[in-house]
């Protein structure tokens, strides 16, 4: 069976595991999260340790190491879409996110410097700055004395279209 999984799918099929194990699992509430998210270090972990023991040659060669790992990678992937379900984060609003990130990022050089802050953090913050939800404004210039502009979705998605 060779299929490329939306993010919509793995959320539906991880909802249908939840459903069968549920008096096992922890309930569906956004309070588990987190154990997820330990859950899915604990899966890192493991990817690591079969990249230490095993070396990556052997994962990029040997079919049943590289079945393995990856097999450690799907349960990666499984605990992160439990997150996603526990915190009710929608397919549609992880991908905006991420395909404001992606087309966000590759428009600062080395030439470029950037400040972002927000209303959240009293100090400047020296970070590539990645639009989302909460009001954040980057300065991208070579000059210091350039206003902020208001990073957003309708701006990055509007450079996208102009690209074609």
């Amino acid at each position: 069976m060779n299929k490329d999984l939306k993010i919509s799918e793995l959320k539906e099929m991880q909802l249908k595991l939840y459903e069968l194990n549920k008096e096992k699992w922890n309930d569906m509430e956004p309070k588990y999260a987190k154990n997820h998210i330990l859950y899915m270090i604990e899966e890192i972990g493991e990817c690591i340790s079969i990249i230490k023991k095993k070396k990556i040659e052997n994962v990029m060669s040997d079919e049943k190491i590289r079945s393995r790992f990856i097999e450690e990678l799907s349960d990666v992937l499984m605990y992160y879409i439990e997150v996603l379900n526990r915190l009710d984060i929608s397919a549609e609003e992880f991908s905006t996110i991420y395909l404001e990130k992606f087309y966000f990022l590759p428009n600062f050089s080395e030439n470029t410097w950037q400040m972002c802050f927000t209303t959240h953090f009293s100090k400047h913050i020296k970070m590539p700055c990645i639009p989302h939800k909460k009001r954040i404004f980057a300065i991208t210039s070579k000059k210091p004395a350039v206003r902020p502009r208001k990073c957003c979705p309708e701006r990055v998605f509007s450079k996208l279209a102009q690209q074609g």
